[in-house]
């Protein structure tokens, strides 16, 4: 079995449902993912994952080929690709496998063998990639996605930032992919200072990401609170982070979805992005959304996504 998702992060963890349904049903099956190179870290040592491909965003003819070699010599039975985008479906048409599953997005979903309609009341972003089973497995149920990380992990990212594991942690995280989807930057260092008062003994960092690194300093500078930024982190450290930690608040990014699947507490804030699509979670656990727009902005108030962390805090019992 190979399931495909080549881009982006978020949607790459929204997959991991597929993963866990094919060896629930199948648990004897050998089950590979493509993905990016820039992804594939999160679905290190997940248990439903027998071997990761990846390919680089733009590959040449070269490493096509070699790609194209090595998806042909493992004899899928069946390929589900649940982004469906030119590249992707080029690369299914071409593995060899037996049998081929994506959503139906127009004429280039002819190089599938089964092309995917959703129900038109079903928003989940969850439900909608889940659906690439059913013609194996008909209709299944769609569960929260899962990341998962060993405590050896948790401990060195710890120790590499000189972090407590005693200690409460904190992480919240001013970037995103899109600016749009980004909270004002002036308003994180007054919810840490809240987070502060709700919880004096925490250890608050702020995440670092490439292109934000003047927005972590200047909430770094800004809070009251001791809120350090972390250097920029690759992705398996940051998720191992992550892991170990005790709330995350963020903005509509991969890292949010990250979060959530390794059931950490989680506020996310959102803008344009339309939730009950991209943030189908808080029927699972400790996990909120505080949705404000304005002129195509996220426009949340601070005591809007406050009381959220307080809710959030008060059910774990932090």
């Amino acid at each position: 079995m190979l399931v495909t998702r080549l881009r982006w992060l978020g949607d790459v963890v929204m997959s991991t449902p597929i993963l866990e349904a094919l060896r629930a049903a199948l648990p004897a099956a050998s089950i590979e993912y493509l993905t990016y190179t820039s992804f594939a870290p999160a679905l290190l040592r997940h248990p439903a994952v027998d071997r990761i491909h990846t390919v680089t965003p733009k590959p040449g003819l070269r490493e096509t080929a070699a790609k194209l070699r090595e998806l042909r010599r493992a004899k899928f039975d069946w390929c589900f690709d649940t982004l469906g985008n030119p590249r992707s479906a080029i690369l299914v048409a071409l593995s060899g496998a037996r049998r081929t599953a994506a959503p139906d997005r127009g004429p280039r979903s002819r190089l599938y063998d089964h092309r995917i309609r959703h129900e038109s009341d079903e928003r989940s972003a969850v439900r909608h990639q889940l659906d690439v089973l059913k013609p194996l497995l008909g209709r299944v149920e769609e569960r929260q996605p899962s990341l998962h990380v060993e405590p050896w992990e948790i401990e060195g990212s710890y120790a590499g930032q000189g972090l407590d594991p005693e200690e409460p942690l904190v992480l919240v995280h001013p970037g995103a992919t899109w600016p749009e989807r980004a909270w004002p930057i002036e308003r994180w260092a007054p919810l840490i200072d809240k987070i502060g008062e709700l919880h004096p003994h925490a250890t608050v960092r702020v995440i670092t990401q490439p292109g934000w690194e003047a927005a972590a300093r200047q909430v770094e500078g800004e809070a009251a609170d001791d809120a350090r930024a972390l250097p920029a982190l690759d992705l398996r450290t940051l998720i191992a982070l992550l892991a170990g930690a005790d709330l995350y608040v963020g903005n509509d990014s991969g890292i949010l979805h990250c979060a959530v699947a390794l059931r950490t507490p989680t506020v996310g804030i959102f803008g344009p992005t339309e939730d009950d699509v991209w943030f189908p979670y808080e029927r699972w656990g400790p996990y909120r959304v505080v949705r404000r727009e304005t002129s195509g902005r996220t426009d949340a108030r601070v005591e809007e996504v406050a009381v959220a962390v307080a809710e959030v805090m008060k059910s774990k019992g932090i």
